[in-house]
């Protein structure tokens, strides 16, 4: 009992804080604004959403029409497989208790994988988990938290060397990408899996033809429902489409964009390049750090090429950081996360400047501060994503080079029993 307690005292003390704190948040609705987040009622309303489509899908009715019973009005904006809730007898009146377990399960995990060991990595990570966009993530009961932890456990699955245990994995990632269809890319953390580079090959082709033929069995609903998924026009939202975006609906804020955007791209990726023998070194070669990389990595790179993400999809960034804290470059690792951190408590501050402007429509240098605000976050989110591209893909290039050396010296009998 003494060794355990002296290895997770730092998390238990990070879960506890966090949970504490988001309790108090609920508890006292006047803190929401303070903290940076658009309070909205009922709480998990996010996933009063998934519920109101499972309950109504369960009565029969169609959840992409204009009849719901969600309290705003809105569609199911997901994949299909979200309305087994109905089957399962949930409702909306269920999402109190569900939305309360999701928080208390999310908060336990993360901080399970930060696992700070001192009083430092406990306030990076208490930071990190009280921010604006992951306490927008619980307070809205979202979803993307769901794929989070499902991606957790997948990528941890398929790390182990028993056959089972990675196509239960794999099985979880597919389900993953049945409720939220990006999760797919997270297939990619098969390739450390401690076996032949064929099987490893096999598995992920299996995994593909698998959601095509979900893709094809339910491509009308799935159609239906791409076809009303929102898109966050707003300078809040993560992603290179939102620099485009800001570009073109505010051509008179360019420059303000650009004064943001420019200093800190070119700063900190020169800052990078000089210290490019640590970048190479944030990953590990093999192992559940580097499964959870691979998949968070390529879940949090696909989106942020692709679409816009709202600010809590930040949370697909605590996959990638077990192994970049205990990695060749631990430090660089850890002002990594500590940016991470800064730039996610950006959020906070432009929040409020968004309330005064809309109250005082006069005043052009709020719109000149968000604007510029803006283009500081969208470049550090460049740098980052260019972070977890560089250290997968000399990953998969280790990992390839002992797949060839593995191969290259094996005896004809060896290679024959493979």
């Amino acid at each position: 009992m003494q060794a355990w307690w002296q290895r997770w005292r730092w998390t238990v003390l990070t879960a506890a804080l966090v949970a504490t704190v988001f309790s108090g948040l609920l508890l006292n609705g006047r803190l929401w604004g303070i903290w940076g987040v658009l309070h909205m009622r009922p709480y998990y309303t996010d996933l009063v959403a998934v519920l109101a489509a499972g309950e109504l899908h369960a009565a029969g009715g169609d959840v992409y029409g204009d009849v719901s019973l969600d309290p705003y009005g809105r569609p199911h904006v997901y994949g299909p497989a979200w309305l087994l809730t109905g089957g399962l007898g949930w409702g909306m009146t269920d999402a109190w208790w569900l939305g309360g377990c999701l928080a208390v399960i999310f908060i336990g995990v993360s901080a399970g994988l930060l696992a700070p060991t001192n009083r430092g990595a406990v306030a990076r990570a208490v930071l990190f988990l009280l921010s604006p966009p992951v306490v927008l993530g619980l307070e809205r009961g979202n979803n993307d938290l769901v794929i989070f932890l499902l991606v957790a456990a997948a990528a941890a699955l398929v790390s182990v060397r028993e056959r089972g245990a990675a196509l239960a994995g794999a099985g979880i990632i597919l389900f993953a990408a049945a409720l939220k269809f990006y999760p797919l890319v997270c297939l990619v953390a098969v390739l450390v899996r401690p076996e032949a580079l064929g099987r490893r090959v096999a598995l992920i082709g299996g995994g593909l033809l698998v959601f095509a033929a979900f893709w094809w069995l339910w491509r009308h609903d799935i159609s239906r429902a791409l076809a009303l998924t929102p898109q966050p026009i707003t300078v809040f939202a993560y992603g290179l489409p939102v620099t485009q975006v800001t570009w073109s609906y505010l051509p008179a804020e360019r420059g303000w964009l650009l004064a943001g955007w420019l200093p800190v791209l070119l700063a900190g990726g020169a800052a990078l390049w000089r210290q490019r023998a640590d970048v190479i070194s944030l990953m590990p070669a093999d192992g559940w750090r580097a499964s959870l990389m691979l998949a968070g990595g390529a879940a949090w790179t696909a989106c942020f090429l692709l679409v816009p993400s709202f600010p809590y999809r930040v949370v697909l960034l605590l996959l990638v950081f077990p192994a970049w804290l205990r990695c060749g470059a631990p430090q660089l690792g850890g002002r990594i996360l500590w940016i991470v951190v800064a730039i996610c408590w950006w959020a906070a501050p432009k929040f409020w400047l968004a309330n005064y402007t809309e109250s005082h429509p006069q005043e052009s240098w709020a719109l000149h501060l968000i604007v510029f605000m803006a283009g500081v976050e969208q470049a550090v989110w460049l740098l980052v994503t260019v972070v977890v591209v560089a250290a997968a893909v000399v990953v998969m290039w280790r990992r390839w080079r002992s797949d060839r050396q593995g191969a290259g010296s094996a005896s004809p009998v060896t290679s024959s029993a493979r």
